[in-house]
């Protein structure tokens, strides 16, 4: 019999193959193809029914498993989890590169700051970017090592430089927890309470504003006003489950992290940490949600045409 002429039952379960193995490369899900086809097709010239020669090859997920197996590819979904936790550790190294910046800005500023301790302070970016570089299986006992480390740096120098990394230790704790709770079924899309939990933190500080403002106590301002609006639309924003606000939410977490270069007053510390947090939550909620939105797997010939 043609390979390429199978019963409907063949097809249905090329079609189940495929499903499973969207993720792969286009070759290697047209081997996969070709070995089941050319597997019915003598099996169906030897006499055997269609569903005789399926029965040999087992369920579709679980011949796509195999072949995943012998070819050294990862475990489906294991790709995008990959890259969603390179993400949150690039965003990690980013925000220590930050602060050792910003602490040797002030250090310099405050008195002569020698090039060692300089150095120093730019350690964190180094142990950030760890997992970035060490074989899979150390990057998870790796990171988790880096936020325990950073936090207790953290709680030690809270008075000092270490004030300026707890974005760093907040980052680092989402980098581990972020790709594990999506392993277990992390879904925002479908936590209206977690949504709203997120979307209150976002509009606390636009809360602190109207606050401000209504008490007496903050200065009324056009711009004032403007950025509590902004900050309360994306909380409802993100408590109605519009992904994008997630991304917003990171890009306002940098524009305040770079704009406290520019304003060291006696408020650059608290517009540190809220630019800081704003990146880790931003970044870790897009992270979880486009893991949660990864689209259905698509008919043969639609994904073989991709």
């Amino acid at each position: 019999m043609n390979a390429h002429s199978l019963p409907a039952r063949a097809e249905t379960y090329l079609e189940q193959l495929l499903g499973a193995l969207a993720d792969a490369p286009a070759d290697v899900r047209a081997a996969a193809l070709d070995d089941v086809r050319a597997h019915v097709a003598e099996a169906l010239d030897s006499g055997r029914t269609v569903n005789e020669a399926l029965a040999g090859l087992g369920p579709a997920q679980t011949f796509a498993a195999q072949f995943r197996e012998e070819l050294g590819l990862p475990e489906e979904h294991e790709a995008d989890e990959t890259i969603g936790a390179r993400l949150l550790h690039v965003t990690a190294v980013v925000v220590a590169v930050l602060g050792g910046v910003m602490n040797v800005w002030l250090e310099t500023a405050a008195r002569d700051l020698s090039l060692g301790v300089a150095v120093l302070l730019f350690i964190p970016a180094v142990l950030s970017a760890l997992p970035l570089v060490l074989p899979a299986h150390l990057r998870v006992p790796v990171g988790l090592a880096n936020a325990v480390v950073v936090t207790a740096f953290v709680v030690l120098m809270i008075g000092g430089v270490g004030a300026f990394f707890a974005p760093l230790a907040l980052q680092l704790w989402v980098a581990v927890i972020v790709p594990w709770r999506v392993s277990k079924g992390l879904d925002l899309s479908q936590g209206l309470m977690l949504r709203i939990l997120g979307a209150v933190t976002v509009a606390l500080p636009a809360l602190l504003l109207v606050a401000g403002m209504t008490s007496g106590s903050l200065g009324w301002s056009l711009a004032t006003a403007a950025i509590a609006a902004v900050l309360i639309a994306l909380a409802l924003g993100f408590a109605l489950g519009l992904r994008f606000t997630a991304w917003v939410v990171a890009a306002l977490g940098v524009a305040l992290l770079i704009a406290a270069f520019f304003d060291p007053g006696m408020l650059v510390l608290g517009a540190w940490w809220v630019g800081g947090y704003y990146l880790s939550f931003g970044v870790g909620s897009a992270v979880a949600w486009t893991h949660a939105a990864r689209p259905a797997p698509r008919g043969p010939a639609a994904t073989l045409e991709a």
